[in-house]
């Protein structure tokens, strides 16, 4: 298929796979943001910054709570709206 939308992130983020929230991308990067982007766009929504890398996927409960781990040794719980 062809490139539909594609972002520059500020580092690497390889690690982490994205996860779809409603009309939200979430991806988290080894420089500590986590980005949610627009889905049908990939204009930016919102970014939060943690102290160290995001590794992994974020987690998502059936409310709609997204879980970051980071290696700043804190979990995130961040509302997805």
């Amino acid at each position: 298929g062809s490139v539909k939308w594609k972002i520059k992130a500020q580092n690497d983020c390889q690690t982490s796979s994205p996860v779809v929230v409603g009309n939200a991308a979430l991806l988290g990067c080894t420089d500590g943001r986590m980005y949610a982007v627009s889905a049908k766009d990939g204009s930016a929504l919102w970014t939060i910054k943690t102290n160290k890398g995001i590794w992994a996927t974020p987690a998502l409960d059936e409310e709609g709570t997204v879980y970051i781990g980071s290696h700043d040794g804190y979990l995130y719980a961040l509302a997805s709206a």
